[in-house]
């Protein structure tokens, strides 16, 4: 014998699916309305760390021209693939899309190395160009204050991750310090420099600065991650 459904709870059953339908889809409009808005952040932030090169690359080129023949060796060689550096990452980031979670957390990880890399080489680029002793013992300082301002409001911020966590990025902001430690000291090696010394060490320092700087960024970046990841964790 046939069993057979009522129906009145066929009705049931299909508005039923039908209300799930739409709901699933209207989760879906949000969920994509939210890329959206997420892709828009990330893409303006960069755009905003790209403008700051194009301010910085712009003083230096404006430098270059004033030296004249006396501008540092390569340095205008330096200067095109800085351009070039910098229009790739244009590029990149207003190609950015949604295409799923895992894919975007990627590419933005991706173009934020790469930001942090221009950063990095143009600020040994600004370092070589600066020619005088006094100018360059300035400028490398406010370097050392920035590390150290920057590490000390990283390591307040591991109060927002696990104890786990905690003691990971302790060790790499010890690592920071040791780093930073060893760049004053070729900082004061290079107040004390011959006029024959400083011409070589001047580089060694801004490219010691530049390192430094960069690995800062990308332990901030670490950082970042982790606390979002730890907020998600609390939430959920």
């Amino acid at each position: 014998m046939k069993t057979r459904i009522p129906l009145l709870l066929t009705i049931i059953a299909l508005l039923g699916l039908a209300a799930c339908t739409e709901a699933q889809e209207n989760a879906a409009e949000r969920t994509a309305e939210e890329a959206e808005v997420e892709v828009a952040e990330v893409r303006s932030a960069l755009q905003s760390s790209l403008d700051r090169a194009d301010a910085h690359l712009n003083e230096l080129e404006a430098d270059l021209a004033e030296a004249g023949d006396a501008a540092e060796e390569g340095l205008r060689d330096t200067m095109v693939e800085l351009r070039e550096e910098r229009n790739e990452l244009a590029r990149e980031v207003q190609e950015l899309r949604y295409d799923s979670e895992e894919a975007f957390k990627n590419t933005q990880a991706d173009l934020k190395e790469q930001m942090y890399e221009l950063e990095a080489d143009l600020a040994e680029a600004r370092l070589v160009a600066i020619d005088t002793r006094e100018e360059l013992h300035v400028a490398v300082q406010e370097h050392l204050d920035n590390a150290d301002e920057q590490v000390n409001t990283l390591e307040n911020r591991l109060a927002q991750v696990s104890a786990e966590a905690q003691d990971t990025y302790q060790e790499k902001l010890r690592d920071l310090r040791e780093e930073r430690a060893e760049l004053a000291m070729q900082y004061e090696d290079l107040a004390n420099a011959t006029a024959e010394e400083f011409d070589s060490m001047r580089k060694d320092v801004a490219h010691a600065v530049a390192t430094l700087e960069h690995k800062i960024n990308q332990v901030t970046r670490e950082i970042e991650v982790e606390i979002e990841e730890t907020a998600q964790q609390v939430r959920s």
